[in-house]
């Protein structure tokens, strides 16, 4: 869903004080980076070797952080739920529930059969998860959910989820506000032969 990706600010330690200049990488993609500082001193002055480690403190969104046991290797892992706003360390995790409203609105007691909707998440404009299908008891509400959805795109950017359904059943027009889809009847003009009602192509879609 996202063509860039965040970028990643290594700090050099030295005996597990910050040291020289933190160097900036920025992904393209899966694979592997490297941050390289030279002619760093050995010793220290009672004569022990520096232990040399390296971090990232902070960390983009949807990402969990490891880092190997030699301090020297840091692994980001693209999850699209872990905060990192407080602790990279730490993260805390955050999923999103969708939940659309699908309304019916003057639907007539002659109409026999009621028509289903299809009811569509997107996710940035893209169609994400499997579609719910909700059939029409008649004049009222439904309800359409999606749970457990990450929050964080690849670029640590928060996604944007909406609704929308697939395609609109003869007969109604299509009204979407936000996370709610209405669908309204309306009968067919006297001396106007339509076939069974208008369709929706000449009704039209109304978005808010």
């Amino acid at each position: 869903d996202a063509t860039s990706f965040p970028s990643a600010t290594i700090t050099l330690y030295q005996n597990g004080a910050e040291h020289g200049t933190a160097i900036e990488l920025t992904a393209t993609g899966n694979g592997d980076q490297e941050a390289k500082w030279d002619n760093l001193a050995k010793y220290a002055p009672d004569g022990t070797e520096y232990v040399y480690t390296v971090d990232e403190t902070a960390l983009s969104n949807g990402y969990k952080k490891t880092v190997s046991e030699d301090g020297l290797t840091i692994t980001n892992t693209y999850d699209g739920t872990s905060n990192n706003e407080k602790d990279p360390d730490n993260p805390t995790t955050e999923v999103l529930e969708v939940l659309a409203t699908k309304i019916w609105k003057n639907i007539p007691a002659k109409i026999a059969k009621l028509p289903t909707a299809v009811i569509i998440l997107l996710r940035n404009g893209v169609e994400f998860r499997e579609p719910i299908e909700l059939k029409s008891e008649g004049n009222g509400k439904q309800e359409a959910k999606w749970d457990n959805l990450p929050k964080y795109a690849p670029d640590g950017t928060d996604f944007v989820y909406t609704v929308d359904e697939k395609s609109v059943p003869e007969g109604y027009v299509k009204r979407v506000n936000g996370l709610e889809i209405t669908n309204t009847f309306y009968e067919a003009p006297e001396g106007i032969d339509v076939s069974g009602g208008f369709s929706s192509g000449q009704l039209g879609d109304c978005v808010d």
